[in-house]
């Protein structure tokens, strides 16, 4: 015998091969042997693990003394911007040159801003306007939605991910948001 059970194991079923009926493993160790199984790993109890660990850190200390400790985050720096990228952008931040979608993002964000005030004002009048009122507000509309989407398309295209691509206004959706009144 020797002091690994699992090399004994071997070779004492390669002495009986053939001799007896082939045993699954589960059948040839012992009780102490067999690994212990515990339930399922699961989202939630991943998550009590984590955060075990991360209560036993702060315990022995491990996230004392960090650099930047007691200062705020700031999570919207170069958040989004590519990392092979980020140099440039912080070179042209500091110029305060800004992104280059930057503008076209402002563009988005005024004329969307225009948009809702007036698709509220109209919405609040909608019911009482006239059907001739009420057609004039509907090409309003289109010229509207074919605007917005022109400024997001021009957005879109200069971005540099999909997290910052904005998605299409669609006129039939925003008709029923006007019409929602009556």
């Amino acid at each position: 015998m020797s002091d690994n059970p699992f090399l004994d194991r071997f070779r004492e079923q390669s002495r009986t091969l053939g001799k007896t009926k082939p045993q699954t493993p589960s059948e040839t160790l012992s009780e102490a042997e067999k690994p212990k199984r515990g339930p399922s790993l699961t989202a939630q109890r991943a998550g009590s693990i984590a955060e075990q660990r991360i209560q036993a850190a702060m315990e022995d200390g491990m996230f004392d003394n960090l650099p930047g400790e007691g200062q705020p985050i700031d999570l919207n720096d170069d958040m989004y911007i590519p990392a092979d990228m980020r140099m440039a952008f912080r070179v042209m931040k500091g110029n305060e040159q800004g992104s280059p979608w930057g503008s076209a993002q402002h563009d988005y964000n005024n004329h969307m801003n225009r948009y809702q005030i007036w698709l509220r004002n109209n919405r609040e009048t909608w019911a009482t306007t006239s059907f001739n009122e009420q057609e004039r507000l509907r090409q309003e509309l289109h010229i509207w939605v074919r605007d917005l989407n022109t400024i997001i398309h021009q957005l879109n295209a200069m971005v540099p991910n999909d997290k910052l691509r904005v998605g299409l206004v669609v006129y039939e959706r925003e008709l029923r948001a006007l019409e929602s009144a009556l």
